[in-house]
């Protein structure tokens, strides 16, 4: 889990989603602004996608268990989940957060 200095607040969230770049997969969509010497993250996941609050957070903390490792410093980034990920394994997850994160940098 990320500490709280390493998660994006609301208002933070709001700026990356109006001001921030678009790129996405089949599995995810990430809107991105460069920032000095920071890294700062939220992942959100819509009743639309998975409709148990369980699975969601389930499905969210298995994410930024990824990301984690993967996340380039001197971004703020909103991570969004486009389809169910329940029946996708953690290598095929990690995957495409890597082909994600190579566009972004």
């Amino acid at each position: 889990m990320f500490r709280t200095k390493e998660r994006l607040s609301s208002t933070l969230v709001t700026k990356v989603l109006k001001k921030g770049t678009l790129i996405g997969s089949g599995t995810f969509r990430v809107r991105y602004l460069p920032v000095k010497g920071e890294r700062r993250v939220a992942v959100v996941i819509s009743k639309k996608t998975i409709k148990g609050r369980v699975q969601r957070n389930r499905e969210r903390r298995r994410t930024l268990h990824l990301l984690k490792e993967l996340l380039p410093i001197g971004y703020h980034m909103v991570v969004m989940i486009n389809r169910n990920t329940q029946d996708l394994s953690q290598a095929d997850l990690k995957q495409s957060l890597v082909d994600l994160m190579t566009k972004v940098t």
